[in-house]
C-alpha cells in the first residue's frame, strides 16, 4: 500500500510540473534531475532513486516554492502534506547506496526508534491518512477560476473525451489496412501516456526495513 501511495506523488508531482509552465520559469531540468535520475555505481549497476529521495527534502529540485509558483489552487497544499508525509518515512536514509551490512544495521535500528519513521509508516499502511489529506483541502472554496493549465484534460488524454460521450465514434472504412491508416498519425492514448510520463528510470519505494528500494540493472 505504502508504494502505491508514493507512486501517486510522484505522478501528481510530475503532471503538475508537465502541465504548468509559470512566466520566467523552466522546470524541465528540474525534472530530469527528480524523475531521470540514475547512478552507475563501482560494480556496474544502475540504480535510480537519489534525485526523488534529495526531492523529498527541504531545498531540492522541485521543491515547495518551485510548487507554489507552478500552482496556485489547494493541490499545493496537497503536495506538500505528501511531501512532508514520505519524507518522514526517509529518515537516516542515506542518498548514497552503502551495501555494508553494518551500517545497513545501524541504519535500520536507527529507523525503529524514532517515532516520527515509525509514525509516518503506520500512517502509510492504508489509504486513509493521503484521503483525508485530500479531503480537508479540496473541500475549501477555490479563488482560482482558472488554474492556466496548459492543456486540458482532453488535449493530454484525447480517448477520454470519446468514453465520457457514453460512445466511440465508428472510424470510416476506406479500404486502407489498420497499419496504412497508422502512419503519420499521432500515437495510441495509451502509448502518450507513457510518453507523457517519461522513462522510468528511477524507482524509490517506501520499504519497512532500511528505507528505499531501488532498480537495478545490469
Amino acid at each position: 500500500m505504502s508504494d502505491d501511495l508514493e507512486s501517486f506523488f510522484w505522478v501528481l508531482l510530475y503532471l503538475i510540473a508537465k502541465g504548468r509552465k509559470p512566466k520566467k520559469s523552466d522546470v524541465s531540468r528540474q525534472m530530469q534531475l527528480v524523475f531521470d535520475q540514475y547512478d552507475v555505481g563501482d560494480d556496474g549497476i544502475t540504480r535510480g532513486g537519489r534525485g526523488k529521495l534529495i526531492c523529498l527534502r527541504e531545498g531540492g529540485d522541485l521543491d515547495f516554492i518551485t510548487v507554489r509558483k507552478l500552482v496556485k489552487t489547494p493541490c499545493k497544499a496537497i503536495v506538500e502534506e505528501l511531501r512532508s508525509l514520505f519524507r518522514d518515512s526517509y529518515l537516516h536514509v542515506r542518498q548514497e547506496i552503502d551495501t555494508d551490512s553494518e551500517t545497513q544495521e545501524d541504519l535500520r535500528r536507527l529507523r525503529e526508534q524514532d517515532e516520527t519513521v515509525q509514525s509516518a509508516i503506520r500512517k502509510l499502511q492504508s489509504s486513509s491518512e493521503v484521503l483525508a489529506i485530500f479531503d480537508k483541502h479540496l473541500a475549501f472554496k477555490w479563488a482560482v477560476d482558472n488554474d492556466c493549465s496548459l492543456c486540458a484534460v482532453a488535449d493530454l488524454f484525447p480517448a477520454l473525451e470519446s468514453s465520457a460521450s457514453g460512445g466511440k465514434r465508428k472510424a470510416e472504412d476506406d479500404g486502407r489496412s489498420h497499419n496504412e491508416k497508422q502512419k503519420g498519425k499521432f500515437p495510441s492514448s495509451s502509448s502518450l501516456r507513457r510518453r507523457m510520463l517519461g522513462p522510468q528510470l528511477v524507482l524509490s519505494s517506501l520499504g519497512s526495513g532500511s528505507g528505499t528500494r531501488t532498480s537495478e540493472s545490469q
